[in-house]
């Protein structure tokens, strides 16, 4: 998702905010999240249980 919606220059900010979760039966360890864009902070997420969500 992005915020804020009303993007109108050239120039203006987009802030990106990835929802992350583990939809299956393990808890994941060491998660890196990449993007060829942009730089992602954050990394890495050192677990994610079964249906747990990260944001940061």
């Amino acid at each position: 998702t992005t915020e804020p919606f009303n993007f109108q220059n050239a120039g203006d900010i987009i802030v990106y905010t990835y929802k992350i979760k583990n939809i299956g039966s393990e808890t994941l360890t060491n998660i890196h999240i990449t993007d060829a864009l942009i730089p992602v902070k954050g990394n890495p997420i050192p677990s994610l249980a079964p249906n747990e969500v990260n944001t940061t």
